[in-house]
């Protein structure tokens, strides 16, 4: 029974922590909402490696780093 509820919470945790969370931005709308989009992209497609994440956002939003 335990095993069945460790499950279980691991699954809770994981469905709560499928969407982004956007504290304060001053961003307008539409790139904030672009912006979302892009961090949800780049945590889907490298789920396994996530030291790549950082340096996506940059390249594809055209910001020099």
């Amino acid at each position: 029974m335990g095993e069945t509820e460790g499950k279980k919470d691991e699954a809770d945790y994981k469905r709560l922590q499928t969407f982004p969370l956007v504290r304060h931005s001053d961003m307008p709308e539409e790139m904030r909402v672009e912006t979302m989009e892009l961090c949800v992209t780049a945590c889907e497609k490298f789920s396994n490696n996530n030291e790549v994440l950082p340096s996506v956002a940059p390249r594809v939003l055209g910001d020099p780093c």
